[in-house]
């Protein structure tokens, strides 16, 4: 069977909406609860790479001084064991290779270090001298970002570490002012984390003039560009956010867009997003006064949390669209599920989060109902299916066979 010019045309321009629909929010969430480690309590979901696979932590009574880390793929949850020396674990992203990054903790009021995981065990990644660290984000080129106290344990820095390069220090957006009493180190005054990297090496995270935060400003850093100051809601002139002065980038896609948070003090965040000029804007509220945006896929949707004036609500949303709290959202077999925040998607729409069941916290996969191949291939299959069936009653110049 052949079908003609006509007919192609008709079907790949539906396949080009099939592709488009597959860029929003999925009609319908399933969710899957994870559970948790054998004898804890509770868990959370901070990482998805594009294979499904999950990491997180899962807790028992002795609190964040006895967290575990977790993989998951498949139903199968699997233990990653413990840095030596410290207590605890609490691994944050997961590259396609299975790679983990994540912070060791020893104890209540111990240190913390920013650790890598290559499936062999956990290794120290970032260090410069201090003694408190965290390792955020990894790409698939196993560069992991962080940040680490210097020396003098005054302020941190934000790293960019991989196994084969060591560490590279990232400077702040504050150049060294002799004029004020700031403390400067390498010729640059205040302090710096990062929580983000694409595949392309560029890095977001935030930076301020001290470690206790209240100037804080989103930055950008590439090789190539180095360090950018993203500004603020009212630095930028930004209406809606007008009082917001201080702002975090938490992460970026392949693209570069970037998304994070505005603040203007007392735990008054807001979810944005800066897009490729560097322009910030607002995602909006489900009613209450925090938000944050945590990721960011390569087609644009954006999942977070929103503070609806109840409780906290996991969202979703692409820039054009409106914030759409995910629980509204969910098909009837999740049922009983509130899923409070959402921490990651992959490029297949999967989100990976924090939910609560029968009043027990534990994390959670939301897979897009159906799923996102079963939708394209529908998308794109019922309109070349219409015409076939409808091919006899049109011309042979439209549809004819060999």
């Amino acid at each position: 069977m052949r079908i003609s010019i006509l007919a192609s045309l008709f079907v790949v321009s539906l396949s080009l909406s099939a592709a488009e629909a597959l860029a929003q929010l999925a009609p319908a969430y399933k969710v899957t609860g994870l559970g948790t480690l054998t004898g804890d309590t509770s868990s959370i979901g901070y990482g998805i790479n594009d294979a499904g696979l999950v990491v997180g932590s899962s807790s028992d009574a002795g609190g964040a001084s006895t967290i575990a880390g977790f993989k998951w793929q498949s139903g199968v949850m699997t233990d990653l064991g413990l840095y030596s020396g410290h207590t605890a674990i609490r691994p944050w992203d997961v590259n396609a290779a299975g790679n983990v990054t994540g912070r060791a903790t020893a104890g209540p009021g111990g240190s913390n270090f920013g650790v890598y995981h290559d499936g062999a065990g956990w290794q120290l990644a970032g260090f410069v001298g201090g003694n408190r660290g965290n390792g955020f984000g990894i790409n698939d080129a196993n560069e992991m970002v962080g940040n680490m106290r210097l020396p003098s344990n005054d302020f941190s820095r934000a790293f960019v570490w991989s196994p084969t390069g060591g560490t590279v220090q990232l400077p702040t957006i504050h150049p060294d002012d002799p004029g004020n009493s700031v403390p400067a180190y390498d010729g640059f005054e205040g302090g710096s984390y990062a929580t983000g990297i694409n595949n392309s090496g560029v890095v977001v995270g935030s930076s301020g003039l001290s470690d206790t935060h209240g100037s804080d400003r989103g930055f950008r850093w590439s090789e190539s560009g180095g360090m950018v100051n993203l500004g603020t809601p009212a630095s930028q002139g930004l209406a809606s956010l007008a009082n917001f002065t201080q702002s975090y980038a938490q992460n970026l896609n392949d693209a570069g867009l970037i998304v994070g948070a505005a603040d203007r003090g007392s735990g008054l965040t807001r979810a944005v997003y800066w897009d490729a000029n560097d322009v910030i804007h607002d995602i909006g509220t489900l009613g209450g006064n925090s938000g944050w945006a945590y990721a960011v896929n390569d087609d644009n949707v954006i999942v977070g949390f929103s503070n609806n004036g109840v409780g906290n609500r996991a969202f979703g949303f692409v820039p054009g669209g409106t914030i759409t709290d995910i629980n509204t959202l969910l098909d009837a077999s999740s049922t009983g599920w509130l899923i409070t925040r959402a921490y990651d998607i992959n490029n297949s729409g999967v989100i990976v989060g924090e939910g609560m069941f029968n009043g027990v916290s534990q994390a959670v996969i939301l897979t897009p109902v159906p799923e996102p191949a079963t939708l394209g291939l529908a998308l794109i299959a019922a309109p070349a299916l219409w015409w076939l069936r409808r091919g006899r009653r049109f011309p042979a110049q439209v549809l004819s066979t060999d």
